[in-house]
């Protein structure tokens, strides 16, 4: 490569460096358009994640509150020890720990026996050679 073209090479590169930050977003912002369609397949993900991991913290906060309809959830107030009777109550059960450990157990169980079992079953349904089988 000659002088002349590191040069020009140089002063291109220079000049969209310089572009400073209008360069920047129009790169992000053709980076965001090549990539739309993969976007487009996280929103399921997204979905689930919102319904199934941050709806239940809302309920949580329920639990916490003295409720009021008109209010709803955020904007009523804090419970007080009236409305933590039920979780005290709970707690104070001679039983409770064994309610915890139970549902511990299930939890487990549950996790050893049918995760490998749902494993076995997809193995067992791509080894069949039925074209039926295998659009399930």
């Amino acid at each position: 490569m000659s002088k002349k073209e590191k040069a020009a090479t140089a002063t291109a590169a220079d000049s969209t460096k310089s572009e400073g930050i209008a360069g920047y977003f129009k790169r992000e912002c053709s980076k965001f358009a090549r990539g739309k369609f993969l976007l487009i397949l996280m929103i399921p993900g997204i979905i689930y994640f919102a319904l199934f991991h941050y709806w239940p913290f809302y309920g949580l906060l329920a639990a916490f509150k003295d409720y009021k309809p008109k209010l709803g959830i955020l904007g009523s107030p804090w419970a007080d020890n009236h409305g933590l009777a039920e979780f005290i109550r709970f707690f104070t059960i001679p039983d409770v720990w064994s309610y915890v450990w139970n549902t511990i157990v299930l939890s487990i169980l549950n996790i050893i026996w049918l995760f490998p079992l749902a494993i076995l079953l997809a193995l067992f349904i791509n080894e069949l050679r039925s074209a039926k089988f295998k659009k399930i």
